[in-house]
């Protein structure tokens, strides 16, 4: 089926689907893959709003590129075979005019659209602008198709609106970060990539959860105010993209992490458990598959780098984010910190 993607690679792919185009002064470059339905080849329309749209050059054997100009927020943007509507119409959003995408970032993060600052508890979460580490990749900053939240351990301790500095110097992000005593902060606008979970990125919005780790892999739980506040978050998260579902992602279930033994057998374990008790639909054995599902996640099973993060007792927590009950496993209190 043929669909719009972000042309974060040269030559993208199909899980570089994205939801919405974002339009700076009016203008805006997307991929369609499916750019043929059978011989024929496909066109893309502005079908309400102003705009216009040139077709530019194709890359492989998939994707046409589209520049557009004129567009506003009522502009609406499909593919056709012929006359044939061949996708769903796309929105336009407008990105903000800056000179960097850490002044978008600002701008976006001291405005009141609740598309990009999480609402909860009847107001705006606190906000602390990154001008550093976001945006992922420098020609596609922006966000695909949100499929859900992936939960990190920030492994340090700290208040919520603490972090600027430590994020900005390792070059990485998060969009919130929630604390010991349950208080949230955002330091992503929604629309904008956090450097978080690696190839995960563009599809998970992220959260880091205040807590101590050391470098075996074992890291502190959830406290209940935690738990708390992600359960809101969640709810935002779910009112924001009512296609996410409320369960699990698919989890990753492989032993390609070059992890502590006992600790990679618990991944797997618990992956499994998930599975056998309904609260994911899937296991694999391969990131990729992991990204292109749909729900809560989490660090581990997004990212190909071998990182622990965000811990056995965390994992096991993950269902109660959800309202389901939480999970434990033989042997997983040695990773789990008091």
């Amino acid at each position: 089926m043929a669909h719009f993607v972000s042309l974060e690679r040269y030559i993208p792919l199909p899980e570089d689907s994205i939801e919405y185009v974002y339009s700076t002064n009016g203008a805006a470059q997307i991929g369609l893959w499916g750019k043929y339905d059978g011989n024929t080849v496909c066109t893309v329309r502005v079908v309400s709003g102003p705009g216009t749209a040139k077709a530019g050059e194709k890359r492989g054997t998939n994707v046409q590129v589209w520049s557009f100009a004129g567009l506003n927020p009522g502009s609406r943007i499909q593919a056709f075979s012929g006359d044939r509507p061949f996708t769903t119409e796309l929105e336009v959003r407008n990105a903000p005019a800056a000179a960097s995408l850490g002044a978008q970032n600002k701008i976006l993060l001291n405005g009141e659209d609740k598309a990009e600052r999480a609402f909860i508890d009847g107001g705006f979460v606190k906000q602390v602008p990154l001008a550093k580490g976001i945006g992922d990749y420098s020609y596609a900053p922006k966000m695909g198709v949100v499929r859900g939240l992936a939960v990190h351990i920030t492994a340090g301790a700290g208040k919520a609106d603490g972090f600027a500095n430590t994020f900005e110097a390792a070059n990485a992000s998060t969009h919130f970060v929630i604390d010991r005593d349950g208080d949230i902060a955002q330091y992503v606008a929604a629309s904008i990539k956090a450097q978080a979970q690696g190839p995960g990125n563009g599809h998970f919005l992220s959260v880091e959860m205040v807590g101590a780790g050391n470098n075996t892999g074992a890291c502190q739980q959830m406290t209940g105010s935690q738990l708390a506040t992600a359960r809101k978050l969640w709810a935002w998260i779910q009112g924001q993209y009512p296609g996410i579902p409320d369960r699990l992602a698919w989890v990753y279930s492989g032993n390609t992490k070059p992890l502590v033994p006992a600790l990679n057998a618990l991944y797997r374990d618990i992956a499994k458990k998930f599975v056998d008790l309904g609260y994911s639909n899937g296991d694999s054995d391969t990131i990729r598959t992991c990204i292109d599902s749909w729900g809560l996640s989490c660090h581990y099973w997004l990212d190909t780098f071998p990182k622990a993060c965000p811990g056995i007792g965390i994992m096991g927590q993950l269902p109660q984010i959800l309202g389901r009950d939480r999970v434990r496993l033989a042997g997983d209190e040695k990773y789990i910190l008091s």
